[in-house]
């Protein structure tokens, strides 16, 4: 019984060296040198050979045999989180001369008008870390002609621009809202960053920003 403490430090050892290494074993498998000690003995090396059957091992040399039963015989992968949860900026929380209009089917029941071409709404907000962003716009235009341009821009970077699909006729399509391709990508350092909407061309009677979210970037 004198050697017991070093006897399980072996078993101890080389059972992590299977289960973190993930080491098929599924005959004799021979470990060594290997350091026998005990507190009143010098360290003796010898070698160590260990066999498993499914999820039990026996583990054998000179002087020693224990069995090891593992509890878990490989660690599942992990996913990599992404460096941010997306973000979204409300449309009536924008800066500009935009105008508020009320909609029940909006995220929060408000929009941002942006009635006349050139029209700019401006957003502040904050990345935890650097990446790659897009873009996503979800908006409505009640639209009679051409259609509009929207355009995105993050620290004076172009972000891409989309057309304005039409929602709908006779007012009723502004209720409507379609959510952009995602624009983009934009590499952001951390830190504050400004983003910039603006709209351009179409049949004069402009568009509505419900949101725009910033989603981390697959390119």
């Amino acid at each position: 019984m004198k050697h017991k403490k070093s006897t399980i430090l072996i078993v101890t050892v080389l059972a992590m060296a299977v289960v973190l290494l993930g080491i098929p074993i599924f005959g004799p498998t021979a470990f060594g040198p290997v350091c026998v000690s005990a507190q009143d003995s010098p360290c003796a090396v010898q070698e160590a050979t260990l066999s498993a059957l499914a999820a039990q091992a026996t583990l054998e040399t000179a002087n020693y045999r224990a069995t090891i039963t593992f509890l878990q015989t490989s660690i599942p992968p992990t996913e990599t989180p992404p460096v941010f949860e997306p973000i979204v900026l409300e449309g009536e929380n924008g800066i500009g001369p935009a105008q508020f209009r009320p909609r029940s089917e909006a995220s929060e029941q408000a929009t941002a008008y942006l009635e006349h071409s050139g029209d700019t709404l401006t957003f502040q907000f904050n990345l935890p870390g650097d990446a790659t962003v897009g873009v996503q716009v979800r908006y409505s235009n009640d639209n009679f002609g051409p259609l509009e341009t929207v355009s995105i821009e993050i620290d004076d970077q172009n972000a891409g621009q989309f057309s304005a699909q039409d929602t709908g006729n006779n007012g009723f399509g502004w209720n409507v809202f379609l959510v952009s391709p995602t624009l983009g990508p934009v590499a952001l350092s951390s830190g504050a960053h400004t983003l910039v909407v603006s709209a351009t061309g179409g049949d004069g009677y402009g568009v509505e920003i419900d949101q725009v979210t910033i989603v981390p970037s697959s390119q």
